[in-house]
């Protein structure tokens, strides 16, 4: 890497800590610095926290880190305040605004499949591969054809196995049965 490009960005970290730091001792005159309900920092800026509609407060790095583990490890796409009596739902833009875009593209997506799952929508199927879903009304239709393009799969909607046509769903070969057997 160019010397020049790394002098300018050492300089611009630099500045940024010392505007931080300035910005901290003006606060702290004021006694307008701020406490995070829950890793307790107490030298954080209006600007560093968030509170819900009941005013509860929390810096920036606790609700992301709340959210991130939240959904990295446990699955979830919904994320109420972090006081545990408090029922207020942090909003999907602030989730955008907190997380990586390739992290909260995966959140959106899981945000999407469980309201539609909660929406409990009548003849609504979804891809056994993928998040492609629709209706199919005609219970004839013996067959779930994914119209992703990525995906393209086509699954029996009886056993959800793969297309088995004309096979009947007990003449197949369930891929458990396949796996024991070799």
């Amino acid at each position: 890497m160019n010397y020049y490009f790394v002098f300018l960005i050492t300089e611009y970290l630099k500045r940024k800590k010392e505007f931080r730091d300035e910005q901290i001792r003006i606060a702290t005159e004021n006694h307008t610095l701020q406490t995070c309900d829950c890793c307790c920092d107490d030298q954080l800026l209006n600007d560093d926290m968030i509170n819900c509609d009941n005013n509860h407060r929390f810096c920036l790095t606790c609700i992301r880190s709340y959210i991130e583990n939240g959904f990295l490890s446990n699955g979830e796409c919904f994320f109420t305040c972090l006081n545990p009596s408090c029922k207020y739902e942090y909003s999907t833009s602030l989730m955008g605004h907190l997380l990586a875009p390739t992290l909260f593209s995966r959140l959106l997506t899981k945000v999407q499949l469980e309201e539609l799952r909660r929406a409990n929508i009548p003849n609504f199927e979804q891809c056994k591969f993928c998040t492609f879903g629709t209706i199919i009304d005609d219970p004839n239709v013996r067959i779930f054809r994914c119209l992703n393009q990525e995906c393209l799969k086509e699954t029996c909607r009886t056993c959800g196995e793969p297309n088995h046509i004309p096979l009947r769903c007990d003449e197949v070969e369930k891929k458990d049965e396949l796996d024991m057997r070799t």
